[in-house]
Order: structure tokens, then sequence, then C-alpha cells
């Protein structure tokens, strides 16, 4: 079965934006138009769910024995990470709580607002996106999408296995009408929830359009020049973005994909090096785990304000009325773009050691746990023949 590398690495490129996008030092890189809006790039990793998981498993779901290992695979990829940074985020608001003991602030105060201890049980549960009373940017909040993946997969998973003549038609329609409640702002479900319905049942019509037309031989330079031109236009759409495009950016990220998912330019055999392949196979552990990062960055800008009398972070208010955002401030716009740097770099070894330690290890359980089940389906098959 074809693997698409090139998408791969797209997710990891996309998932580096997100660090990105979730730092903030004076005059740096950070404040750059496309990584401020870059939180649209979530969307691409709905649409692009939603084409690989067709394409892999739009077959493999005609028994009950399938369905199961493909949602153990799923608990088993996806858990794991999910409940070590939950954890790790529980632990750094016991530290906040003792650090706020000893005299010295942060902008949010330790198990208050998005991080009180209520919380908790919907983040267990992966919940926290799909009931607006939760608040779906709790502690780890990159979690908040994988809380509506999980559940994407489930409703994927169900709709495939139980309605498979017309699962098509089902899951053409959940997209239609995802976007049109979330262009009407209906209150159904979570504008997340909304976003991802929509994104990822498009993957899944996406990936039925380039099936239909994957034979189609283009030329490498005609393949660039789109790739090229692609590229562009997402640059352009995410940096000059407004308000509540998610519905347009989305549409174009299932063009994107659909047309990188031919690997047929030059930038496709770009994408293919060493470097994107890695950035692509640690891109879910760079998502979970770059808050842990920046956390820890700022706890130690905070130690050596206290130590210097330096204003090292500085509360800036936001767009969003009450809310502010701490920046990193050092007075020097070298070293702001030098700590941010070496941010990304501290993500990237961790996120080598989350998947070594915690990804691996539970894709192997996912593995074991499913052949066990699949044995046991057999032997019951076996029996039932006897």
């Amino acid at each position: 079965m074809k693997r698409f590398l090139v998408l791969d690495s797209f997710r990891g490129l996309c998932a580096l934006a997100v660090i990105v996008h979730h730092s903030h030092a004076v005059q740096s890189f950070t404040e750059l138009a496309f990584f401020r809006h870059a939180n649209y790039l979530v969307n691409f990793f709905f649409v692009l769910s939603g084409f690989v998981l067709y394409h892999i498993y739009a077959d493999r779901l005609g028994t009950g024995a399938q369905f199961k290992r493909f949602v153990i695979a799923r608990i088993c990829r996806l858990y794991p990470l999910h409940l070590a940074t939950l954890i790790v985020a529980l632990l750094f608001e016991c530290l906040k709580l003792v650090i706020e003991q000893r005299g010295m602030s942060f902008s949010v105060a330790s198990f208050t607002g998005a991080k009180a201890p209520s919380e908790i049980l919907p983040n267990l549960l992966l919940l926290q996106s799909w009931w607006s009373g939760f608040n779906q940017m709790s502690f780890n909040f990159p979690s908040w999408s994988i809380s509506v993946e999980f559940y994407l997969y489930l409703i994927f998973a169900l709709i495939a296995a139980g309605l498979p003549g017309a699962s098509r038609q089902i899951f053409a329609g959940i997209a239609v009408l995802a976007f049109l409640a979330l262009y009407f702002n209906s209150g159904l479900f979570s504008e997340g929830a909304l976003i991802g319905l929509g994104c990822f049942f498009s993957g899944i019509m996406t990936y039925r359009l380039y099936d239909r037309f994957k034979d189609l031989h283009m030329s490498t330079r005609w393949a660039t020049l789109l790739e090229a031109l692609g590229l562009i236009t997402v640059y352009l759409a995410v940096t000059y973005s407004e308000p509540s495009q998610n519905i347009s950016l989305s549409l174009l990220f299932c063009v994107i994909i659909g047309l990188y998912a031919f690997e047929a330019g030059w930038l496709s055999t770009l994408l293919r090096t060493a470097f994107f392949k890695w950035a692509g196979v640690l891109s879910f552990s760079i998502y979970m785990t770059h808050t842990i990062v920046l956390f820890m960055v700022s706890m130690v800008l905070m130690a050596l304000a206290k130590v210097t009398g330096l204003p090292l972070l500085i509360d800036v208010p936001s767009e969003i009325p009450d809310v502010v955002i701490r920046y990193i401030n050092t007075g020097s716009i070298l070293m702001n773009n030098l700590v941010m740097a070496v941010s990304v770099v501290l993500v990237l070894l961790l996120s080598m050691l989350t998947h070594r330690y915690i990804e691996l290890p539970g894709i192997e359980l996912g593995k074991l746990w499913g052949r066990k089940v699949a044995d046991k389906g057999d032997a019951r098959g076996a029996e039932s023949r006897i």
C-alpha cells in the first residue's frame, strides 16, 4: 500500500509552524504574519487524517474484528502521548502553585480558568472539544484537536463498517453539513468539532477524487509549477487571512493535499529528503510536546528575571478582551530570535525522546493487542464451525 511520504513531510512542517505560532518574542520571527495565523494549519491535519485514513481503511472495516483492531490501533496511537502530556501539564500546575506561594506570579493563576480541576475528567476522556461547557484549550491545549480527531476516527469506522453501501454519501453529507453549521455559527457542537468534522470528511472526499485520477501522468515541469503555485497560494492565504476563514482555507488544503499526493514535481522530491521525512515522523510528538518546552523556557526566563532584575518577560494585551499574552523580551532582537530558535531545537530533542519511548511502544502495544483480538475472533470462528 502506498505511503504518502510528501504528505507526511507536510505534517511535520505544519507542526513546526504551530510551535512558532504558540511562541511570542518581541521583534522575532514568531511575529511574522504567516506564523501568527498558523493556527489554521491544524485544519490541514484534519484534512490529511481523513485522506490517509480512508486510503488505508476504506476496504478494511468489513468485519467486527477489523473494526476492533482499528479502534485499538487508534487508541494506542493517540492516547499514550496525550496522557503523558496531560500528566506533565498537571505537574506544571502544581509547580506553579508552589512558585506562587513563594511570591512569583503568572499571567493566569494555577488551577484556575481553563486549567481548573473540573477540566481534568473531560481531558482524560478526550471530550473537551465536543461540548461548549468544557474548555477545549485546557491543560496541554494542543490536545483539543486530538480530542476531535479521536472521535472522528470512531465516527468514520462506525459508518464505514455499519453502512458500507451508503458510507460515501454520508461522508460527503457530514462534510457539507459541518461547514454549513460552521458558517452559520451553529451551537450544536463547538467550533473545533465542526472544523474537524468538515475537514476530516472533506479529506475523505479528496482521496476519492485523487483515487479516480491517480493514474493521470503529469510532466515534472508542469507538476513543479503547480506545486509551487499551490505553496505560494497557501502562504498568501494564511498570511493575509481574516478571522473565521476556516472553510475557504480548509478547501484550499484539500486541493494542496490532492495535488501533492501525486508526488510528481521537484518540490515533492525535495520533501522526500531525510530532514523533511524525519520531521514528518516526529510531527505528532512535536505538536503534543511543544507547549511543555515553551513553559519550561518561560520558567527559566522568570527565574533569570528575578535574579537579574531584568524584565525578560512582558505581558501584552491581546485582541481578546481581558486576555494578555506573555512575550519574551531580552532587550535584543538577536537574543529574542536566538531564544526562540533554541526553543524549537529543544522541542525537536524532546520529540525524539517521546517518539521513541512513548509513541513507538504505544504503536507496538496496539499491534499486539490487535493481534490478540484477531486470534480470539479466529478461535471463536473455528469453534462455531466444529
